[in-house]
């Protein structure tokens, strides 16, 4: 604690235990010291008026430079603190970018997938109208049996319906309108 001390004609007078106790009680209720309570507190410590006043303003620079240094220390504790949140803030918009970025690249990869999807399924769809054409194009109402090309010969069996239906599909559309009907299965060539 600093020394409390008054000079009275520039001789320096320290002050007792039981004054500086009773001035800081004083201060303590109020800082701020009017004539009447100046009187009456210089009366219960033996001071002159004058010393009470000074004393008071000196003590109140001191409160001030205190209170000062409390207000940076809760100000910088806030500084350092905000700091803090903004770093963890930085970091986490870092993450959340990352995230993003590999979302983005996610969904335009199933994009690509579904359209790539699409098209088989619509590829599969022109194959099987193409099939539906081809298959509405081979009579089916020979029972099976085929008739040869030379008049009078008995039927075969029809050897179209012997292939599996894979080899059937990858006979184009066109080979099977030039067939002859009556001919078909002797024209195939596998």
């Amino acid at each position: 604690m600093e020394e409390d001390t008054f000079s009275l004609g520039g001789k320096k007078r320290r002050l007792s235990v039981d004054q500086v106790k009773t001035l800081e009680m004083n201060f303590k209720e109020e800082n701020k010291l009017e004539q009447e309570r100046k009187v009456r507190i210089a009366d219960e410590t033996g001071l002159h008026p004058r010393q009470v006043a000074v004393w008071f303003q000196n003590r109140r620079a001191r409160w001030k430079t205190k209170q000062l240094e409390r207000d940076y220390c809760v100000l910088k504790a806030h500084y350092d603190s905000l700091k803090l949140e903004y770093k963890n803030l930085e970091h986490e918009t870092e993450d959340l970018t990352s995230k993003l970025k590999e979302l983005r690249a996610k969904v335009r990869e199933e994009k690509r997938e579904e359209e790539h999807s699409m098209s088989l399924k619509e590829q599969k769809r022109e194959t099987e109208e193409e099939n539906d054409k081809i298959f509405q194009m081979v009579p089916t109402s020979h029972n099976g049996l085929c008739s040869s090309t030379t008049l009078g010969s008995t039927a075969e069996p029809c050897q179209l319906r012997n292939y599996p239906e894979k080899e059937i599909i990858m006979v184009k559309l066109k080979e099977l309108r030039n067939l002859n009907y009556v001919d078909y299965a002797s024209n195939l060539q596998w």
